[in-house]
């Protein structure tokens, strides 16, 4: 998949992973300005937006971002409501506080041409490029421009999150790298939008934000994710096109940008690709007339695409009819209030290796995590403990991001996860390894669950696997292969208890469960979880998270990963032994929904 190196340095430092992005405060929006505040232009482009201009522009008013540095330029692309008026009013009542606001209506112009058309009105540093159907919360200016200062000159865009339904690609969860970003709420370098020429003006409207995306990397620029500033979808109509399936128009968008952008052998899949388009027509009568109007489009627009001029020969991740991997999983709302009133939460990371690469990763998607309330224990073995590598680290982070070192004298992972739950105090806890990495929305997601449902001590999520080997190298550095999607179901304790079916690594449990149920067992070693959520089981509910929140590196060698499975199934041997000890009330109708569980 790809290759990665990592230099170490603190984090405004140049090269490597440790200068894409530094860490911030967990879950912080509320950041202080930069020292030259730059001047921000919101393009705008509306058609039929009048119910949403007043909404929008009073999120504008409401930034924490001082108003003098905001501009404001829109484009109108042919209303037949009362945006036109609307937007008079806005201005009127807006105009005099913010830097400029300016509105013209040009009916002959798609969307990106009326983005092009805004941007090109002044001299300015970072446009935020945003829909008028969106919301934007009231640190979000604030804390994307923060970003964007702390960023390496080679970031061109940065992309806010969406709530409450979140986009299922995959970013880096150490670096928030991004393969592409939306147009419904994105800012962009200025001189890098230039540098590309801007949106595509002809291009498909379901498309133009990815293929400016592709051509911003084609040309050796990065994109970044930003978890810290959200921006919200105004009404239930704008959410349930997030969730609806692929319409024509981003099907023929996929096909144009796999044209432009596809390796041969994502090009080589587009006849596949035509004829599930031909076989889906087939479905209903609508798509049955609409399919000859797009074969019509393919042809005309073919030789545009195909004889587009590219930059570089990097690769693009176009899967299937999606343009990017995705996560597993579904992307459900999120509660408006998941933030408010955070419990603690206290992260044991079990420190496995000498070498401090993974670590840093690790540390890094806790530092981007959208929670507020963490505390980071780090365990590691005492004869692997360097004082220098933990100044090293404390320098990187700061602290913005305060860490607990603890030196354990076992080599053994139950010790090295006891000994940090001893030290923890967080109302929830959760063990990972060093190597684990964690999305944004991980923490988020779980306490939110655990919120929804009160009867539940214990939450777990969805994971993935990346095959991950290590490659010599004077910095640290590895080469991802395969990407593995494991099977994952919701919480039943028949399943869990005949087989080792959760990741201890992707649960997170209330400190009274811990002190109820006993610590790890150190004899168990690899298997010491599946036995600790055993015990949990036997009086304590279990919430299922259906959404892919962290990463869990697996060896790429086959002979490592066959070795580690046999240790686990020895480990797993013993804990099934122990289960013998274990007692629990149960009712016939307990049994039969056992039965049924471990039928599904």
């Amino acid at each position: 998949m790809r290759e990665t190196t990592l230099e170490y340095g603190p984090a405004r430092a140049q090269g490597g992973i440790a200068a894409s992005v530094p860490a911030t405060k967990t879950g912080s929006t509320a950041l202080d300005a930069p020292k030259e505040t730059p001047t921000v232009l919101i393009s705008l482009v509306t058609k039929d937006s009048g119910q949403h201009i007043f909404p929008f522009f009073q999120c504008i008013e409401n930034q924490s971002y001082p108003l003098r540095f905001i501009c404001v330029s829109v484009t109108d692309i042919g209303s037949s409501d009362d945006t036109i008026p609307r937007l008079a009013r806005a201005k009127e009542h807006l105009g005099k506080r913010i830097g400029r606001f300016e509105f013209e209506q040009h009916k002959d112009k798609t969307e990106g041409a009326g983005h092009n058309f805004n941007a090109s009105k002044g001299d300015y540093d970072f446009v935020l490029v945003v829909s008028p159907h969106v919301s934007l919360d009231i640190e979000a200016i604030r804390a994307t421009i923060n970003l964007s200062q702390m960023s390496t000159p080679d970031v061109a865009a940065w992309e806010l999150k969406q709530r409450p339904v979140e986009s299922s690609k995959i970013y880096s969860p150490s670096t928030l790298e991004t393969s592409w970003t939306t147009s419904s709420c994105t800012l962009f370098r200025m001189n890098a939008l230039r540098d590309v020429g801007g949106f595509e003006e002809r291009a498909l409207d379901k498309g133009k934000d990815v293929e400016l995306s592709y051509r911003l990397r084609d040309s050796g620029y990065r994109l970044l994710y930003c978890p810290q500033a959200s921006f919200w979808c105004q009404d239930e109509e704008d959410i349930k096109e997030q969730r609806a399936d692929l319409t024509p128009e981003a099907r023929l968008s996929n096909l144009f940008i796999r044209m432009r952008y596809g390796s041969l052998p994502q090009k080589l899949t587009i006849p596949k690709l035509v004829f599930d388009l031909w076989r889906h027509s087939q479905t209903s009568k609508k798509a049955k007339a609409e399919f000859p109007l797009l074969m019509q489009r393919v042809i005309t627009d073919t030789p545009k695409y195909l004889l587009g001029k590219r930059r570089s020969s990097r690769t693009f991740p176009i899967c299937g009819w999606d343009l990017e991997l995705m996560r597993s999983g579904k992307s459900r709302n999120l509660s408006p209030g998941a933030l408010i009133g955070s419990p603690p939460v206290s992260i044991i990371i079990c420190k496995s290796r000498e070498d401090n690469g993974f670590l840093l990763e690790c540390m890094r998607s806790i530092a981007n995590q959208s929670y507020p309330n963490l505390e980071i224990i780090v365990v590691e073995r005492a004869q692997d403990g360097k004082k220098e590598e933990r100044l090293l680290l404390d320098r990187v982070f700061g602290p913005e991001l305060p860490v607990k070192f603890s030196l354990c004298e076992s080599e053994s992972w139950p010790d090295l996860a006891n000994q940090g739950l001893e030290l923890a105090t967080g109302e929830y806890l959760t063990v990972i390894g060093d190597d684990t990495l964690l999305f944004a929305d991980h923490f988020e997601r779980m306490i939110d669950a655990l919120n929804k449902n009160k009867d539940a001590s214990i939450a777990y999520s969805m994971h993935m696997e990346i095959e991950t080997e290590e490659t010599p190298s004077k910095n640290f550095s590895y080469y991802e292969s395969r990407i593995n999607r494991p099977d994952q179901q919701p919480f039943a304790r028949a399943r869990l208890w005949s087989e080792d079916c959760i990741p201890f690594s992707a649960v997170i449990f209330h400190r009274a469960a811990y002190e109820l149920h006993g610590k790890l067992d150190t004899e168990l070693a690899s298997a010491a979880g599946w036995d600790l959520l055993t015990r949990f089981s036997l009086s304590e509910n279990f919430e299922f998270v259906d959404r892919a929140t962290l990463i869990l590196r697996t060896p790429a060698s086959k002979e490592e990963r066959k070795s580690r499975l046999a240790e686990q199934e020895m480990h797993a041997e013993a804990a099934k032994l122990k289960q013998h000890e274990y007692k629990l009330n149960i009712t016939p109708a307990d049994i039969l929904a056992m039965h049924r569980d471990l039928g599904r």
